[in-house]
């Protein structure tokens, strides 16, 4: 989408304004959309020259349901509350319909934009996490784990023998 600044859209409201030209002849003339035109003659009738400006706000959970409200009481379309409220995205607003609908005021709060981190980061274990181990302890565990490392080879071995005792028995036939 173009941009375009505060002078050209002053500049275009005005002409339509004086009755320099319709809607659909000056947006076709200026290459600008008849809907961005009709929302620029709105907003600067509400606002003047400042609702021409752009803009970047986020708009707090109460003003959001103040605006749903008042578009609902007063049966307004999503441009016309838009221009009123000062909204530079009017479709939002549907959104906003949408979120309050299914999760209430809550569900209006604004959210962090961006992506959000993949991992956290942990800190590094520090040292006295070792050391709280005694040394007596360090040494138990390290003769179990001896142990069980020599049990399992003990282990291994007698299975092995016996497949090679299986393997080496002659097969007898039966007469």
């Amino acid at each position: 989408m173009a941009k375009f600044d505060v002078d050209f859209k002053l500049r275009l409201v005005q002409e339509y304004l004086t009755g320099n030209g319709g809607q659909a002849s000056l947006a076709s003339r200026y290459g600008v959309g008849r809907s961005t035109l009709r929302l620029w003659v709105a907003l600067y009738r509400a606002h003047g020259r400042d609702g021409l400006k752009r803009k970047h706000t986020t708009y707090s959970a109460e003003f959001k349901r103040q605006v749903l409200e008042h578009m609902q009481r007063e049966g307004l379309s999503l441009k016309e509350v838009g221009a009123l409220y000062n909204i530079r995205n009017p479709p939002g607003i549907r959104l906003w319909q949408t979120l309050y609908a299914a999760g209430g005021l809550e569900a209006l709060a604004p959210r962090p934009k961006g992506r959000s981190p993949a991992m956290r980061k942990f800190s590094q274990p520090d040292d006295r996490a070792v050391t709280e181990k005694t040394v007596e302890e360090l040494q138990r565990e390290n003769e179990y784990l001896r142990t069980e490392v020599a049990y399992l080879k003990k282990l291994q071995e007698i299975v092995q023998a016996k497949q090679q005792a299986a393997q080496a028995k002659p097969k007898r036939s039966t007469p």
